[in-house]
């Protein structure tokens, strides 16, 4: 039986709703279903934040610098204002104290952070390090067997015992031609390569990884431990320290792991900010001087860029994108050099904090010159009028001939008509430029329609 032979002849078995379209055809299973609810189902829920229209929670935020220029210094001021429930810097009230964990790569807790933090006033007891490397190796680091002799010791023993007739490579005199000394050595060092693996096999750790599943487990954990004070801040200093053996450059990298951290950040009601470090390419567009690929921008919900572009003075903290309404003026951050400590200060209370906060200050617009028409519509005015007297110009001082295009230009100038001027005129009047055999100036020539209207300006 031919296929579709039972199919009426003015029936379209392509059209969608016919019953003999391979879709209405009944399946031996049933198509998985794809979850979809209508928008009108939904309540819009108000944005959460963690420093008012700066840093949202359930978001991921990203800060970008280069180093040196105070990244981790603002991040931790931050973090202390949070753990001791001070106000932000452009708020005036405070806020309840919460926890902030720190996931830091390159900073050392102990002569670092902690000196850091306790001069910024922060409390200690609300701030958690989360160890960089938490992940040990289950298994044992083994290596390929050593008693094999290398691919070109093993093809020279064979040719040298095949060409005196003896192919049977059990032979009792193929294990005196492996008494080579460099194949010895070799095995010796394998040997003491697989010995050492395996006796650091228990101590050696993985680094945190973003993308990992055992990884991302803990970090779950930390922030579930972690509930008096509940957190509010996750720091992750730098970020592209924590995606394992991907490259910082792969965007499919990049996506997996801000993906990961907006799943926490919405499920734990947090704020995660992450930093990084920019290119070495200081011409470059704002949004593409971030390192690695471009989704570490476009990802997150929140970046800002600090950079100081004078080297004295403080750094400037910019937003460079956002898909949630926010702050558009930046702020000035920076880092006091330390007071010497007075004896009867308490050792874990700074008067003086080592950074400082301001708004940069917007210079007054200057003085309208009452000269200068500012209107747009009487400044186009103005263009088209001097256009017209530059083609009135032009066509009074070619009206008695043809003129060298040099002598055209000197006399233009002297009478304050621009370059371009001459040119829009030159071009509205169909002056034609022509060159004489054997002659390298351009002459100028107006149509033989036209005729002089008006006189020269002097």
């Amino acid at each position: 039986m031919q296929p579709h032979s039972n199919i009426p002849r003015n029936v379209n078995p392509l059209d969608p709703v016919s019953p003999f379209h391979p879709l209405n055809q009944p399946r031996p299973f049933a198509l998985p279903r794809c979850p979809s609810v209508p928008l009108s189902s939904l309540t819009p829920a108000p944005l959460s934040w963690l420093w008012p229209r700066r840093i949202p929670k359930g978001k991921v935020t990203l800060l970008a610098g280069d180093p040196g220029v105070g990244k981790t210094f603002l991040a931790l001021d931050l973090a202390a204002r949070i753990s001791a429930g001070l106000p932000f810097p452009d708020q005036s009230h405070p806020h309840p104290p919460a926890s902030v964990l720190l996931l830091a790569a390159e900073d050392d807790p102990l002569t670092s952070l902690i000196p850091r933090l306790t001069a910024l006033n922060a409390n200690l007891h609300n701030i958690h390090f989360i160890d960089p490397h938490p992940l040990h190796y289950t298994h044992q680091v083994l290596n390929p067997p050593v008693t094999t002799c290398a691919p070109k010791t093993a093809a020279r023993v064979s040719r040298k015992w095949m060409d005196k007739g003896f192919a049977e490579m059990n032979w009792e005199g193929y294990e005196k031609a492996l008494d080579d000394s460099a194949e010895l050595r070799r095995i010796a060092r394998l040997e003491h390569r697989r010995n050492l693996r395996q006796a650091l096999a228990p101590t050696l750790r993985r680094p945190f990884n973003l993308n990992d599943a055992e990884s991302l487990a803990l970090l779950h954990s930390a922030l579930a431990a972690r509930q008096s004070p509940p957190p509010a801040l996750l720091i992750i200093d730098p970020v592209t320290a924590f995606i394992g053996t991907d490259d910082a450059s792969s965007s499919r990298a990049a996506r997996s792991a801000l993906t990961n951290l907006t799943d926490i950040a919405l499920a734990a009601d947090i704020a995660i900010l992450i930093l990084t470090h920019l290119t070495k390419n200081p011409r470059a567009k704002t949004i593409h001087r971030t390192a690695g690929a471009l989704s570490w921008i476009t990802a997150s919900r929140v970046a800002y860029i600090l950079e100081n572009t004078t080297n004295t003075g403080p750094a400037t903290l910019s937003l460079i994108k956002s898909n949630i309404p926010l702050h558009q003026t930046p702020l000035h951050f920076a880092i006091n050099p330390p007071a010497p400590a007075s004896p009867t200060a308490p050792t874990n209370f700074s008067p003086t904090p080592p950074t400082n906060w301001s708004t940069p200050t917007i210079p007054p617009p200057p003085p309208p010159n009452p000269n200068t028409n500012t209107n747009p519509i009487s400044n186009a005015h103005l263009r088209i009028t001097e256009i017209q007297a530059a083609e009135t110009f032009l066509r009074t001082l070619l009206a008695n001939g043809p003129l060298p295009m040099s002598e055209v230009e000197n006399a233009a100038r002297g009478n304050a008509f621009s370059l371009a001027t001459l040119r829009r005129a030159k071009q509205n009047l169909y002056v034609a430029s022509s060159r004489a055999p054997g002659d390298t100036r351009w002459i100028w020539t107006l149509p033989n329609s036209e005729t002089p209207t008006a006189t020269l300006v002097q």
